[in-house]
């Protein structure tokens, strides 16, 4: 530690003291005591000479520092698998069909010459009292029906794809339902020739391949982190 100049003794007073750049602290006497090293103090905005960091003074945590464990990064959003992609392709595949004809039963218009003889002169038909009339008010009902349920499957296919669970658990139960009528139908005689057997087995294939895509590993790996 030094002796401040004195006058009375011929030493010369050099005048105000100005400490250097990157001193802190005041001991003493009035001695300025440097910071240790390099780690002087930091304008604001510039890089900090220990950390190479830029300043932050919002940051609680020494400036510049942030505590172990802790950033200013966001985690990276989940990639969605490939998958579930082409699962949704097919579900969507799986409804075209049965949006074409419920739309179809809406817009086309029916009456007694447009229905096949071969319906209206169902004796079983004619036993219940059902009418021409009465027959295409339930085709329209019916074609209705389709179209609306078709549109909610298609509805919660893109919700699942989006990383809902629970969308994905109700796809799931109505793809089973779906193919269980259509299986039904298919073993009860709905189906007459090739082409029928093809057109109500390829949506039951569609869809549950679809669903299935849905329930892999990367797929549940994706709805896990879109859960948290």
């Amino acid at each position: 530690m030094t002796t401040p100049p004195d006058p009375e003794k011929g030493q010369p007073n050099p005048g105000p003291y100005s400490p250097p750049p990157g001193s802190y602290g005041t001991g003493y006497g009035g001695a300025q005591y440097p910071y240790p090293g390099d780690q002087g103090p930091t304008p604001p905005g510039g890089p900090s000479p220990s950390t190479g960091y830029p300043y932050n003074p919002y940051n609680p945590y020494g400036g510049d520092r942030y505590p172990a464990g802790l950033d200013d990064k966001t985690p990276p959003p989940p990639v969605r698998p490939g998958a579930m992609v082409v699962g949704l392709v097919l579900m969507i595949l799986a409804a075209l069909p049965f949006l074409a004809f419920g739309a179809l039963f809406l817009v086309v218009p029916f009456d007694a010459d447009t229905i096949p003889p071969e319906l209206l002169n169902n004796p079983q038909l004619a036993d219940a009292g059902i009418t021409p009339e009465l027959l295409v008010s339930a085709l329209r009902t019916a074609g209705g029906i389709l179209l609306v349920l078709s549109l909610i499957y298609v509805v919660f296919a893109v919700v699942a794809f989006t990383g809902r669970n629970w969308a994905r658990i109700l796809v799931a139960v109505m793809t089973a339902g779906f193919s269980l009528v259509l299986l039904l139908g298919l073993a009860g005689g709905g189906a007459t020739d090739v082409i029928s057997v093809v057109i109500i087995l390829l949506p039951v294939l569609l869809s549950v391949g679809g669903v299935t895509l849905f329930f892999l590993a990367p797929s549940n790996r994706y709805f896990a982190t879109r859960s948290r």
